[in-house]
């Protein structure tokens, strides 16, 4: 799997036949913060904003959660769906 470091406009433009179009994507917190997928240890998908700078994510740093996209039947994005269009994720 690629770390290649992809824009949220990237993302959401690779996902847009995946995600549902009534999901609205946020906004990047802070400069130095781009987007990552996370694979839990549940398999589930989390959506957070990483600084490499600080080692830190936003949820962490601003104690905010965000809600991770869902596909067009309402069941939530998984690791294949981004694996699929090329996404990168932690796991």
């Amino acid at each position: 799997m690629s770390t290649e470091i992809l824009c949220l406009k990237e993302v959401a433009m690779r996902l847009s036949g995946i995600v549902s179009e009534a999901y609205a994507w946020p906004q990047q917190p802070h400069p130095e913060f781009h987007l990552e997928f996370i694979v839990c240890p549940g398999g589930e998908l989390a959506l957070d904003f990483l600084c490499k700078k600080r080692a830190m994510f936003w949820s962490e740093f601003a104690n905010e959660v965000f809600e991770t996209p869902v596909k067009q039947n309402g069941e939530p994005i998984t690791w294949q769906d981004l694996m699929r269009v090329g996404i990168p994720f932690m796991s």
